[in-house]
């Protein structure tokens, strides 16, 4: 068939758009690398190729390559027989002996997104193998049809966590309200990435009975939770989720080496700028400025003690949250810490006055404002 070959004869085949023997190498076997790229670079060539006849005809070469030994060529392959569309192939590649086959299936229909291939993908939430559940879920969260909705409630309560977590993300995803109460309840899951995945499905879904959950889910133990909460919050936009938020920022900053803590302070402070609520305004500045609790000081910084990436952006955020609330108080703030000695915070308030297309206009109308506000009867 070939002589030896290798991934820089796969890169000078996709140049030249030289199918045949782009579809010959995936039966390569001296190198898995070759059969995958080989299948990666059929799927990148031309759009109209994957419509030819040409592509058709290489659809059993892709299915052979689902039973590859390498997890990278059997993925590749899966993808590709998506982007082909060969859903008669890949439809009864589900039922395949080799569950890598029938994973691939579902991966490969998840990239098709036609009505034709969800009930097929429903029926996959039942295989006797974890990572075909799972691979169907989540391709049926590409998919957003709404016959799914009832089958991945049911699977919020498989036994594989990692089902679990990718049926919230599809529920997400597909935003139907009928998610909403098994989603709330999904927020006590034992397993931390089902919980996470339910509370950024409920901020998508944006309904009014998950903020109470959400608000609770702030106190949660794990931070994973706590920070998709605060996202969620954010996005819904409720009132009652503003003071529970401050909350959080006022317990001030507690160093760690991974910044864990900070993880759930940027989101809070995100939220907050989402929020736009001016009793923000305050616990806002005191970020920026590095006060509270356990707070890195200007000090601590020129003696030594390093911070991490989250810190920085826990300020970062909180700058732009006060640009967002567009409160005179903040916009002073960002002002006068330009001016001041905190490398940190002046790197914030200028990154989010850029979002301001004249930022000492931005200050001067939002101080008339006020004056206004305070003028009228």
């Amino acid at each position: 068939m070939f002589g030896r070959i290798n991934k820089k004869h796969i890169k000078k085949w996709e140049e030249r758009k030289n199918v045949e023997k782009l579809i010959r190498a995936l039966g390569y076997k001296r190198d898995s690398d070759v059969r995958k790229g080989a299948a990666k670079a059929l799927w990148k060539i031309n759009p109209d190729w994957r419509e030819s006849k040409e592509a058709k005809e290489a659809v059993p070469k892709f299915i052979s390559a689902l039973n590859d030994k390498n997890f990278d060529v059997r993925w590749a392959a899966a993808e590709a027989l998506g982007k082909i569309k060969a859903v008669e192939a890949l439809i009864p590649a589900l039922k395949d002996k080799n569950p890598d086959v029938r994973k691939g299936a579902a991966k490969g229909l998840g990239e098709i997104k036609t009505p034709q291939v969800v009930k097929p993908l429903i029926s996959a939430l039942k295989d006797e193998e974890y990572s075909v559940r799972r691979e169907a879920a989540e391709a049926l969260g590409k998919i957003k049809d709404l016959r799914a909705v009832k089958p991945l409630i049911s699977a919020l309560k498989d036994e594989g966590y990692g089902v679990c977590e990718e049926a919230a993300e599809a529920l997400g995803k597909i935003k139907d309200l009928r998610a909403v109460k098994p989603l709330i309840s999904a927020l006590k899951d034992e397993g931390y990435g089902v919980c996470e995945a339910a509370a950024e499905a409920l901020g998508k879904i944006k309904d009014l009975r998950a903020v109470k959950p959400l608000i609770s889910a702030l106190k949660d133990e794990g931070y994973g939770i706590r920070t998709e909460a605060a996202k969620a919050l954010g996005k819904i936009k409720d009132p009652r989720a503003v003071e529970p938020l401050i909350s959080i920022l006022k317990a001030g900053y507690k160093y760690s080496v991974l910044g864990e803590g900070d993880l759930v302070r940027m989101a809070v402070a995100t939220a907050l700028g989402e929020l736009k609520d001016p009793r923000a305004v305050e616990v806002l500045i005191s970020v920026l400025e590095g006060e509270g609790e356990g707070s890195l000081s200007p000090r601590s910084l020129r003696q030594g003690q390093s911070i991490n990436a989250t810190y920085m952006y826990t300020v970062i955020n909180a700058a732009v949250a006060l640009v967002k609330i567009k409160d005179p108080r903040g916009a002073k703030a960002l002002f006068d810490t330009l001016k001041g000695k905190d490398l940190v915070a002046q790197n914030a308030a200028a990154e989010a006055l850029k979002m301001v297309k004249d930022p000492h206009a931005f200050l001067e109308a939002l101080i008339s404002e006020r004056k206004r506000a305070k003028d009228s009867p």
